[in-house]
Order: structure tokens, then C-alpha cells, then sequence
């Protein structure tokens, strides 16, 4: 989100031809494009990345054991060939997977990439004391890294057991309350040896391994995934080099900026203006670079969808994203919009340690009061869809979604709203707020069409709730901070959405597992961990659909989150830019552009 910030793979998705009646040439140089990422990338650390705009940036800079090519197939990266049963990669009962390292495959320096790069990485992924927002997502999947992950919070528990240490909570920067571990001093060394003991012995029993030599990496798992070796194009499993890490000061610091990074993509950091662009230039000692056609990549943050348009209409940007009245206007004009599903799903996130949020009729009349076809009509303007489902429909080729119909009961009627909000009152009540007292604020990013979207709502929630204008507050903030503040709990709700990472409807339904880093409203539901961790482990396809189904319906029962819309994006393209990936798992994908 996910990614992300998030598949059918749809021949839109390819912007392989050529856009007819554009405004003007681009002004770029002669194997050189223009894109715009709209926003700066928030977190570009390979394992700590969550986000979609850091990670079109990742894309281009970093490789993992396997890549995506333009139909979604896993195709060699780092990897010499993608592991199978047939060639050996791969073990008869599917939980041990070996990849053997491409002699050829280089970091931007010229060195060596090796299975041992891939060791350091997902050490640091999994670590107990890096928070890496997907490791509670990927650590059931292989073995070990549950326990090496949990390490410290284990830890802790025993010690608050023991009266040896306690949750205190303190208020942070924005006056509100969080709780703390906090060590009672004269335990203080006790804790932090027994940490330092376990994280070695978990990580000696850790399930990926590189050889002695660097030339194979193996992993074992805790199950069959047939989707596990594609989810290795996924950045966070992408290979760190010790010794460049350490030298950029590592967590603190390593890729906050371009000095220090070492990438092994197909291409390299040529300059990094912070919230102006980053510009990307090819690499040579990149394994394939004979077959990446552009020589540079510059990426724009204009997150004016006016301003955006402006420059492209005056030739000096190749491809932005349109809005849908964007998208409409310029194709009354002749222009060839170009559209796609993105696989992303938008929702309202609740906090549910809060007192509102933890009432579930509270969180339903939240969910449901408002008219979605309207809001697409009005506001968004385009092809996108009102939400059946949490997953999205382009995933397993829209088998998953269609064979759940409509889980949604949304209100058609004024009597249905009336129903909305005395479901509403009621759940105040058994959590003794008085309606008038309700108020909540309402997280998003900036920008004027981002506020059109929240306005929206919160008109629908006063039409229907009877909510009035101070119950419902609009609070904006840069998408970087947004991100801070939901990893932190700082919201009441958010507007959120979430893209899948690989073709399959877990890289949706795991977010909600307690515990899990991406679960930040911290909703929690036994039944539905017990039918997701079913799904994880079962062979049996048939038997991983219905657990994976019971999820959904339980999501639509209990609204953890209130699921709005699923997304089309539309986007124009310059007539010279061809072979342009954007699809539901490649939002957007430069390597096998070019200039024609």
C-alpha cells in the first residue's frame, strides 16, 4: 500500500501505443523521459518500504531475486533462473526454495551482488527492533522469522508478567496518549542481555540462509506458497549491502537521500531535490542493461493535478496522471486517455482503540452512509467501481470477487439511512458518549482534490448521521506525515488505500490479523485470525478459498474499516514515450520503456 499504495492484467495497463493528438513535444533530451510521482517518496529503505510512490521509485534502483516483466510472469532478476520443481529450485513438497545467484548481477559500484546481500536484508527486515511495517505480513511464511521478529515483544510481556517492567503511557507531540514500555531500573541489565541472547539464538534458527560461497540463497517455508517466488520481486525482499549500509549510518539515515545508496536496478540516482524530483540515470554495470532503452528518468513531485496538466500540455513532461474531470475534458478534445486498474481498494480506516471506534455499530453507520456511485459521479469522475468486496476485483482474474457477489448492504433508501443513524445513537449509547459529544477528525493528505473527497464525506455523514459541522473535523497533512501518523496510531479515521503486493487475495486479507504492521487502527478479531492463518497454511486450493471468503464476510459483518471504492486511474502519455508497464502490480514501470 500496498501497495502499498496498490489485478486482471488489462491490456490498458500498457501504455505500449502511441497517444495521438498531444499538446506539443516534450522538451526532455534524446533517450531522457518525465514522469510525474505527484508526491516525495516517504520511505525509500528497500525493507522498511510500505508505500507505492517510494516504491515506483524502487523499481528503477533495486532488483530482487526475481522481477515482474510487463504480464505479471516472474522472470529472472538476481536469481540466474526463477525456481521450480522441474528444474530442482524448488523441493516436491513446496516449503524449500533455492535460488542461485546470476555470476553477472551487479551493485551500481561494480561489485558483486551475492546470496549473502539477500542474507543481511532480510535480517534487517525481520529484525525485532527495526519495525519494518510488512514483517508481521511476511514472517509467517518462512521459517523462524515469527520468532526472531517477536523477539523483544515476547521479552516484554515476561517482564510485565514479573513486575519487572510496566506499560506506562506518556503523550506525544500531538498531546495525545501512548503507551510505553518501560523497564523497572534495577532490571534494566537482566533485559537488555536476555534481548541480546535471544535475537542471536532466534536468528540462528532463521529459515534463509545464503552459502558460504554467496552463490545460492535457500529459504524454507512454513507452507506450500505458490505465490511466494513472485512475491520476491517485492522491494522489501531486495538485497542491502552490509557494508554501504553501515557507511550511510544505516536505519537512521541509509537511503534518506542519495548519498550513500547502492542500488543493483536497472537504473541509479543522478539527483535527489527533495519534494522537486528525483532524476534517475541508466546503469551500466546493471546485469541487463542492454536491454533497458532509456538513458534517463526524471520524476517530478507536482502534486497540482493543474499544474501537472500545464506542463504536459506545454511539452515539458511526458506522462501525469489525470483526475476523472481531467480525464473527461481531454477526451471530448480528441486526446487518447489512457486508463487501468490499479488494484487498489479505499476505505476509511477507524481507530479502534478508541472509545467510538471499538463499538461496531458505530464503525457500520461510519461505513455505509454515504452514496459511493455518487461520490464516483461527482467528485472522482471516473471509471472506477463501488466496492463488492475488500479485495480487489482484478486479483485471480476477478474469480475471487465475482464468487462472492455483493457483501455490502448499502443504504438506497432515506429509510436506510434513518436505520444508519439510529444504529449509530444506539452505539454511542452502549459506549456512553453522548451523540452531541461525538466528534471526529478525519486524516488525509493535502491538495484540493484530496479536500473535495473528504468534503464529500463529511457533507454525507451531516445529510445522513446528523452530524453537524464541528463533529466532523478535515485535517490534512503531507503524505509523508499521514504515513507517520497512522504507523503511530494518530488518527481517529483515515482515508486510506491499499494495492495489492502479488496476485492473490491475502496480500489484502492479512492486513487486518492482530498484530499485523499494517493493522494501524488495531482491530482485532479472533475468528478472523483463526480463518487467515487457516488460509496461510492450507495446500488444499479449494479449502484456502473458503477460509479466505469467511474473511471477507467478516470484514463485511464487522467493519474493521469502511471499504468505498475500488480504482481506475487514468493517465496520458507523450506520443514519442512507448512501452510504459502500469498495471494492479507495476503502477508504474519504466524498464521497458523508450523513445521512439
Amino acid at each position: 500500500m500496498k501497495r502499498n499504495w496498490l489485478k486482471t492484467i488489462m491490456a490498458s495497463g500498457l501504455c505500449l501505443s502511441m497517444l495521438v493528438g498531444c499538446s506539443g513535444n516534450s522538451s526532455s533530451s534524446e533517450g531522457s523521459v518525465s514522469v510525474n510521482i505527484s508526491s516525495e517518496p516517504p520511505e525509500m529503505l528497500s525493507f522498511l518500504n510500505t508505500d507505492s510512490t517510494s516504491g515506483n521509485v524502487l523499481r528503477h534502483v533495486v532488483e530482487g531475486l526475481v522481477t515482474l516483466n510487463p504480464e505479471n510472469e516472474a522472470v529472472p532478476g538476481v536469481a540466474k533462473e526463477v525456481p521450480t520443481k522441474e528444474n530442482g529450485g524448488i523441493s516436491e513438497d513446496g516449503k524449500t526454495i533455492v535460488f542461485t545467484m546470476n555470476p553477472d548481477a551487479k551493485w551500481s559500484d561494480g561489485t558483486q551482488v551475492t546470496a549473502k546481500d539477500f542474507e543481511f536484508a532480510w535480517d534487517q527486515l525481520f529484525s525485532p527492533t527495526n519495525g519494518a511495517g510488512y514483517a508481521s505480513t511476511w514472517a509467517p511464511l518462512i521459517v523462524g522469522a515469527e520468532d526472531y521478529l517477536n523477539t523483544a515483544m515476547i521479552l516484554q510481556e515476561e517482564f510485565v508478567k514479573a513486575g519487572k517492567a510496566k506499560i506506562v503511557k506518556e503523550k506525544n507531540s500531538e498531546g495525545e496518549e501512548e503507551e510505553k514500555f518501560t523497564v523497572e531500573k534495577s532490571y534494566e541489565k537482566e533485559y537488555n542481555e536476555t534481548l541480546a541472547t535471544r535475537t542471536e539464538e532466534n536468528l540462528a534458527k532463521k529459515g534463509w540462509v545464503a552459502s558460504e560461497d554467496g552463490t545460492t540463497f535457500t529459504v524454507q517455508l512454513t507452507g506450500p506458497y505458490t505465490y511466494f517466488v513472485n512475491l520476491m520481486a517485492f522491494y522489501n525482499f531486495a538485497p542491502l549491502q552490509q557494508e554501504a549500509y553501515e557507511a550511510a549510518g544505516g536505519l537512521d539515515t541509509y537511503a534518506n537521500d542519495m548519498e550513500g545508496f547502492l542500488g543493483n536496478g536497472p537504473f541509479k540516482f543522478k539527483e535527489w531535490s527533495h519534494n522537486d524530483k528525483i532524476v534517475l540515470e541508466k546503469n551500466e554495470n546493471y546485469w541487463n542493461a542492454d536491454s533497458i532503452k532509456l538513458n534517463e528518468i526524471t520524476m517530478r513531485m507536482i502534486d497540482n493535478t493543474n499544474t501537472a496538466l500545464n506542463e504536459f500540455e506545454n511539452g515539458t513532461i511526458d506522462m501525469i496522471g489525470l483526475t476523472g474531470e481531467q480525464a473527461n475534458n481531454l477526451t471530448k478534445d480528441g486526446q487518447k486517455v489512457l486508463n487501468y486498474a490499479d488494484g487498489s481498494v479505499w476505505y476509511f480506516e477507524f481507530n479502534h482503540n478508541t472509545k467510538a471506534f471499538s463499538n461496531v455499530k458505530v464503525r457500520k453507520a461510519l461505513s455505509l452512509a454515504y452514496d459511493v456511485n455518487t461520490y464516483i459521479d461527482t467528485v472522482k469522475g471516473d471509471q472506477s467501481t463501488v466496492a463488492n468486496t475488500f479485495t480487489a476485483p482484478s486479483v485471480n482474474n476477478g474469480e475471487f470477487a465475482k464468487s462472492l457477489g455483493n457483501l455490502f448492504d448499502r443504504p438506497e433508501t432515506e429509510a436506510d439511512y434513518a436505520e444508519l443513524k439510529a444504529l449509530l445513537e444506539e452505539g454511542l449509547k452502549e459506549e456512553g458518549i453522548e451523540f452531541k459529544d461525538f466528534k471526529i477528525t478525519l486524516l488525509g493528505d493535502t491538495g484540493d482534490d484530496a479536500l473535495k473527497t473528504y468534503a464529500f464525506f463529511k457533507e454525507q455523514w451531516q445529510n445522513h448521521l446528523g452530524l453537524s459541522d464541528s463533529q466532523v473535523v478535515i485535517k490534512q497533512v503531507e503524505f509523508k506525515t499521514r504515513i507517520a501518523d497512522m504507523q503511530s496510531g494518530n488518527f481517529d479515521i483515515v482515508f486510506a488505500g491499499w494495492s495489492a503486493d502479488y496476485d492473490d487475495p491475502m496480500s489484502y486479507l492479512d492486513l487486518w490479523l492482530t498484530g499485523s504492521g499494517n493493522n494501524h487502527g488495531g482491530y482485532s478479531n479472533a475468528e478472523y485470525d483463526k480463518v487467515v492463518k487457516a488460509a496461510l497454511v492450507e495446500a488444499d486450493a479449494a479449502k484456502r478459498t473458503e477460509y479466505l471468503k469467511q474473511a471477507e464476510k467478516i470484514i463485511a459483518e464487522d467493519y474493521p474499516i469502511g471499504v468505498i471504492y475500488h480504482r481506475q486511474r487514468s493517465y496520458i502519455c507523450s506520443d514519442r514515450l512507448t512501452g510504459v508497464v502500469r498495471n494492479a502490480f507495476s503502477d508504474l514501470d519504466l524498464r521497458y520503456a523508450e523513445i521512439k
